[in-house]
């Protein structure tokens, strides 16, 4: 029932990555203080699918983020083509008053496993995801659902999720009053995939 990702409070097979994103789950209730389902600190919103999903922020001041890291349930092979997706919410409403919506929020994949970063520390941003949001994730009703494809070009065995853009390359959009130096995003029912059907996905991949 503790914000940020800690001990008792992450989701099976996840860790954080960078800094502090909050895991929010039906079982603890609804309230302002806990990240409950579906009333939390950050606005209101159900699951996209079942009874939990994760928030963190994807847009600070000084090219700060947060991001969560998992381990594959196998290694990617080289030159295999991979579909991915995710869906996405815009975080809005809540008590810490968020005003901003962000692009670029989408899956970094490594091969090996990353180290945990806390702030002030922050990490050196690629400006690259192999699946990510072209587009603003500024819907704050609905979840969106994010997807692409790739072809692997090493063995990757982690997926990091996360704006790994940096301020410069990011587009930022006002979704209502509240902080105007901050996004934060939630994410749900994360997939990847060899198969073309294994994963949902939208009506055109991107490359």
């Amino acid at each position: 029932t503790f914000l940020g990702f800690q001990e008792s409070s992450t989701p099976d097979n996840w860790s954080r990555r960078l800094d502090t994103p909050e895991y929010y789950n039906a079982c603890i209730g609804s309230s302002d203080t806990v990240p409950g389902i579906p009333r939390n600190l950050f606005g209101y919103q159900f699951a996209q699918d079942g009874d939990a999903y994760v928030g963190m922020f994807s847009y600070l001041p000084d090219d700060n983020r947060e991001m969560i890291s998992g381990e594959l349930t196998e290694t990617l092979v080289v030159g295999q083509t991979y579909y991915g997706s995710f869906w996405a919410n815009a975080a809005y409403g809540g008590p810490q008053q968020v005003g901003l919506a962000c692009d670029n929020f989408g899956m970094f994949l490594m091969t090996v496993a990353p180290d945990f970063v806390q702030y002030p520390a922050t990490l050196p941003l690629v400006n690259h995801s192999q699946v990510f949001s072209h587009q603003s994730i500024s819907d704050t009703t609905s979840w969106i659902l994010v997807s692409g494809s790739f072809v692997a070009d090493s063995a990757y065995k982690y997926l990091v999720l996360g704006n790994h853009f940096d301020n410069l390359h990011t587009a930022v959009e006002i979704i209502g009053p509240g902080a105007d130096e901050y996004a934060y995003t939630l994410v749900d029912a994360v997939c990847l995939s060899a198969n073309p059907g294994g994963c949902p996905m939208s009506s055109s991949i991107l490359e």
